[in-house]
């Protein structure tokens, strides 16, 4: 914690504030002083003071400065949450599995990259409102999966599909019930792996058998 008079000979609370800001440090500041206007006040605290104190009004101190600390762990919390999110974002997007996310109805809310990719769809505004049905062009296959996740928490499994072009896939799916922490479900979620390759390859080696 910095403790700051507001005006000293040849430094300022201003300063030090400015001083604090360039470095980019996350240091609860309070001022401390004789006397200051409300509007000077609001300036420091504009400025990123966590708070002011007037000297003859100590006896606050501990209280501001155990609030200052609280205010600045909890920034930094925020933070690290919002990072995680962004990497998790990241690696959503990146991901080469097929990722899909609906609501509890089945229409589909978010898609990465690879689910592009993988039916062969050119934007993903062509997908983003549409039931779960229409990207996988089975409404068979995507009410049995939204019938599952209203009994069970996640299921997987396989199922057949066809990319937008008429290619035939064989998809291993996971499928799952997203929960927030107050334990209600929000959405649903798919992830898809194509397998056809292999499946081909397998049903050859039982011919050859």
């Amino acid at each position: 914690v910095i403790l700051a008079d507001y005006t000293l000979p040849q430094f300022s609370a201003p300063d030090a504030l400015a001083i604090l800001q360039k470095n980019g440090s996350d240091i609860p500041f309070i001022v401390v002083t004789g006397s200051i206007s409300e509007e000077t006040a609001v300036s420091c605290m504009r400025q990123g003071a966590s708070d002011y104190l007037l000297k003859d009004r100590l006896s606050r101190l501990g209280e501001a400065v155990r609030h200052a600390i609280t205010q600045r762990d909890l920034r930094r919390t925020q933070r690290k949450a919002e990072l995680e999110l962004v990497l998790l974002g990241y690696a959503v997007e990146t991901s080469i599995n097929a990722v899909v996310m609906t609501d509890l109805e089945g229409t589909i809310t978010f898609v990465n990259r690879a689910v592009l990719n993988l039916w062969c769809v050119k934007s993903e505004s062509e997908i983003i409102g549409q039931n779960l049905s229409h990207l996988l062009q089975s409404p068979v296959e995507a009410s049995r999966l939204q019938a599952i996740l209203s009994r069970e928490i996640s299921d997987k499994g396989e199922l057949e599909s066809f990319a937008w072009d008429g290619k035939p896939m064989v998809l291993q799916y996971a499928a799952n019930q997203v929960i927030d922490p107050r334990g209600k479900l929000i959405s649903l979620m798919f992830t898809f792996i194509d397998v056809t390759e292999q499946k081909k390859a397998e049903s050859l080696r039982v011919e050859l058998d």
